[in-house]
């Protein structure tokens, strides 16, 4: 079975809800969005807006 594009995937970034600040590993949607990995790809306050964190 092939993995949901919605759900799952390897994660590239850890990246932080704009509205609320709480923070998951993410996917870049191609579009120069991001994704949460294990969500139905918003977070839990609802915000479907992340930026990548950067690394250290």
């Amino acid at each position: 079975m092939a993995p949901d594009p919605d759900t799952g995937g390897e994660p590239e970034h850890v990246g932080e809800c704009v509205d609320c600040g709480r923070v998951y590993p993410v996917q870049s949607d191609g579009d120069g969005d991001f994704r949460p990995i294990g969500t139905s790809g918003t977070c839990v306050c609802g915000s479907d807006t992340f930026v990548a964190l950067p690394s250290e």
